[in-house]
């Protein structure tokens, strides 16, 4: 482990890796907390997390949002208080660690479409998994139920699965199977064999 002092920072380094920085503080008497540092104990006592002052510092920064109180406080209401803010200081140690990871790009992308006006490029055979697919829809009970409250935005369970099912049984028969899921893939693809291509053109 290595400290360099800086004129207006001071950095840690381990094994060839800055792994912390800390900006300096030229006022007296004044405590610079950095809210990361103090994740870990506070998921043990999360009672403690609202009145840090670590929290009250990343306030004043503005690298806290007000987004950010508006989960913790769904998660305040569908968990507790206690449980919901331990949630909360999970979270943003995860987005922590997820942030200090290397950049990754995908080797391939892929896009779900399900827009008339936008021709997939190729469809996947689900008519083996489209019960299990359908049920995974309707388990978002706040959105798929029969409900008064909602009925004016989300369709009946009756015609969810009506819905579902004209739009697998179309993107399949264009495939010869019952059920397909249809992707975009923006690329140009590559095929070393036109034979074995199984969608015939007539």
């Amino acid at each position: 482990m290595q400290a360099k002092v800086h004129s207006a920072y001071v950095e840690i380094w381990h094994q060839g890796q800055c792994v912390a920085r800390y900006e300096c503080c030229f006022e007296r008497q004044q405590k610079v907390l950095n809210l990361e540092h103090y994740l870990d104990a506070l998921t043990k006592k999360p009672g403690a997390f609202a009145g840090s002052t670590a929290l009250e510092q990343w306030r004043a920064q503005g690298r806290w949002p007000t987004s950010f109180d508006r989960f913790w406080e769904m998660l305040k209401q569908r968990r507790g208080k206690q449980s919901g803010t331990r949630a909360m200081i999970e979270a943003d140690a995860g987005a922590t660690a997820v942030a200090e990871l290397p950049m990754h790009r995908p080797f391939k992308i892929i896009y779900a479409t399900l827009y008339y006006d936008v021709r997939a490029t190729f469809v996947v055979d689900i008519t083996n998994q489209f019960e299990t697919r359908l049920q995974s829809l309707i388990a978002y009970t706040s959105q798929f139920t029969d409900q008064e409250a909602g009925k004016g935005i989300f369709p009946a369970h009756a015609e969810i699965r009506a819905r579902v099912e004209a739009m697998a049984r179309f993107y399949g028969m264009l495939a010869g199977v019952s059920y397909a899921e249809p992707f975009l893939q923006k690329e140009v693809g590559l095929v070393e064999d036109l034979t074995v291509i199984p969608v015939k053109s007539i």
